[in-house]
C-alpha cells in the first residue's frame, strides 16, 4: 500500500476547499508542507483558506514563508495584497500589485486590482493610467473600459466616459453594468430620459440589479415621476434592505408625495443602518418641520450639529 504524496494531499486539500470545509483543506494542506516544506505554492495555498477563514495573520505568515521560498510566486503576492486590502493596508497591497506588474509585465489583473485601491484612496490620475494600461495590454477587455469610464467621470470627462462605455458595449452588449455606468454618465448629464433608458436595459439583463432600480428611481424623481420613482426604490429596497441611502432616496420621494409619516418612517430606518449620518438628521428634521412637530426637529437638529462638528 502506497502512502499519500504532497500532491495528493492538495488535491484533497482543493476538493475540501471547494465544498467550503476549510478545517479539512487547511490540515491536507499542512500534511503536504510537512512532507515538502520547500513547496511555496502548498504555503500558498493554505494561506488561501486560512485568510477565506478568517486568520489573517497566520495566513499572512503563510504568504511571508512563501516569499521567502520563492519570491518570484505570484499567487502568494496575489493573496497577500488580497489580505492587505481587507486590513485595510491599501498601501501594501499596492505595493504587491506594483511587484506582481514588475514579474508578469503583460499581465492586465495586478494593473486592474492597483487602479480599484488607487481609486478608493482618491488616487483617480493613478487609476486613469492603471486602466489605461491595461486596456493597451488587452483592448478587448470590456471591464477595462467599463472601469475607465468610471475614472473619467469622477473626474468630470464625461464625454470620455461616454466613449470607453460604447466601447465596451461594443465588446459586450450583454453586460448589465455598463448600461447602468452609462446611465449615471447621462443622468449626471442631467439627461434624464436617456439614463432612463439605460438603466431599464441593465434591469432587463438583470432583474435582481439593485443598483440599477436605485438610480432609476432617482432619475424618475429628477423627472417628478415620483410614482415610479417610488416603485423603484421600493424595489431596490426590498433587494437590499440593508443599505440605508436607498431609504433616504425613497423618504425625498415620499416627502414630494406629501407623505410625511412614510419619509420619517424611511429615515428613521436609515438612522438606524448609519446612525452617524448628519444629512439623514438633517432629512428628517426638515420633514418634522413640515409637520410642525418642531419639538423633534430641534432633537433632530441637534443630532444634525453632534455629528458635523
Amino acid at each position: 500500500m502506497m502512502l499519500p504524496n504532497a500532491s495528493d494531499y492538495v488535491e484533497r486539500g482543493d476538493d475540501r476547499d471547494i465544498e467550503g470545509d476549510y478545517d479539512g483543506a487547511i490540515a491536507d494542506y499542512t500534511q503536504a508542507i510537512n512532507l515538502e516544506p520547500g513547496n511555496a505554492y502548498w504555503h500558498t495555498l493554505r494561506a488561501d483558506v486560512l485568510q477565506v477563514s478568517g486568520d489573517y495573520d497566520t495566513a499572512l505568515a503563510d504568504y511571508v514563508e512563501a516569499l521567502r521560498i520563492d519570491p518570484a510566486e505570484g499567487s502568494a503576492f496575489y493573496g497577500r495584497a488580497s489580505l492587505y486590502e481587507k486590513r485595510g493596508d491599501y498601501e501594501l497591497a499596492i505595493d504587491d500589485y506594483t511587484t506582481l506588474i514588475l514579474l508578469l509585465p503583460t499581465a492586465t489583473l495586478p494593473y486592474k486590482y492597483r487602479a480599484e485601491l488607487r481609486y478608493a484612496q482618491n488616487d483617480l490620475d493613478g487609476a486613469f493610467a492603471d486602466f489605461t494600461e491595461a486596456i493597451r495590454i488587452n483592448a478587448d477587455n470590456y471591464d477595462s473600459y467599463n472601469n475607465r469610464a468610471i475614472i473619467r467621470q469622477a473626474q468630470g470627462d464625461i464625454p470620455g466616459a461616454l466613449a470607453d462605455l460604447v466601447e465596451a458595449m461594443r465588446l459586450n452588449p450583454n453586460e448589465p453594468s455598463i448600461y447602468s455606468n452609462r446611465g449615471m454618465a447621462y443622468h449626471e448629464l442631467e439627461d434624464y430620459e436617456r439614463a432612463i433608458v439605460d438603466y431599464t436595459e441593465a434591469i432587463r439583463l438583470d432583474p435582481d440589479y439593485i443598483n440599477a432600480y436605485n438610480n432609476r428611481g432617482n432619475a424618475r424623481r429628477d423627472q417628478k415621476d415620483y410614482t415610479g420613482a417610488l416603485a423603484d426604490l421600493t424595489e431596490a429596497i426590498r433587494l437590499d434592505p440593508d443599505k440605508a441611502t436607498m431609504y433616504r432616496n425613497r423618504a425625498l420621494v415620499r416627502d414630494d408625495l406629501k407623505d410625511y409619516a412614510g419619509a420619517i418612517a424611511d429615515l428613521t430606518e436609515a438612522l438606524r443602518l448609519k446612525p452617524d449620518s448628519a444629512i439623514f438628521y438633517y432629512n428628517r428634521g426638515v420633514v418634522r418641520n413640515k409637520q410642525s412637530d418642531y419639538e423633534n426637529a430641534i432633537v433632530d437638529s441637534n443630532s444634525l450639529n453632534h455629528y458635523l462638528w
